[in-house]
């Protein structure tokens, strides 16, 4: 058995000392005042019990042994944040975040100063700024007029459109509520396309109207507002 737990830990081999004499020191009287400097040798920990190790490791510190706080797995990194060591930064956050910031802020219709396709310029309807030499009034253009993109692909515009979970309804004036309390529910929310309340009816949601928001890239921004 003692064979078998020995080739299980890394940790000292046990050996024999024959005569302890010469290796534990000491006497019968007191020692609460001597000096921690008599040699000793210890001898490898041989137990079933798993609390011996790392006291053992920590008290002999013997070179090849491993403490729980040193331990690192050979096959696959540790984890967490204490693993990684010191957090250096090459140059302060706030600069990246400000860099980062400013990326964010670039016109994605003309990165770096270059329209990527045929857009309307100024405010729509009444006004046209020529986007460029190329195209100088409103109108369709030849394919391959502005600059392709990243993935050489030319004339790509895109929508963005959000569908809300609010019910569209015409802008109508209410009459002054009847004084409830400010959180209490009044009429039921109707669908404008059938006119049902909508508490959940099959009917009432046969057609849900609801409030969309976006635009595509073809329109002005004071159109999509």
């Amino acid at each position: 058995m003692e064979d078998f737990l020995f080739h299980q830990y890394g940790g000292l081999a046990p050996s024999d000392l024959g005569d302890p004499a010469p290796h534990f020191l000491g006497n019968a009287a007191p020692e609460h005042r001597h000096a921690p400097n008599d040699a000793t040798a210890v001898l490898g920990c041989l137990c079933g019990i798993w609390e011996c190790w790392p006291l053992f490791t920590r008290i002999t510190a013997a070179p090849g042994s491993v403490t729980w706080s040193a331990f690192r797995q050979p096959h696959r990194p540790a984890r967490g944040y204490l693993a990684i060591g010191p957090f250096v930064f090459p140059r302060p956050v706030y600069e990246d975040a400000l860099a980062h910031v400013v990326h964010l802020a670039e016109d994605p219709l003309a990165p770096r100063g270059r329209r990527m396709a045929n857009t309307w310029h100024g405010e729509f309807p009444w006004q046209y700024l020529p986007a460029s030499k190329a195209h100088p009034s409103p109108g369709t253009t030849p394919v391959r007029t502005y600059t392709p993109n990243a993935y050489g692909l030319h004339d790509m515009a895109g929508n963005v459109w959000e569908w809300t979970s609010d019910h569209y309804a015409e802008p109508q004036r209410h009459p002054d509520p009847a004084p409830q309390a400010c959180c209490a529910p009044g009429n039921p929310p109707r669908n404008p396309r059938v006119g049902l309340p909508d508490h959940g009816n099959a009917a009432a949601e046969r057609f849900p109207r609801r409030v969309t928001k976006g635009g595509s890239y073809l329109c002005a921004p004071n159109y999509c507002r």
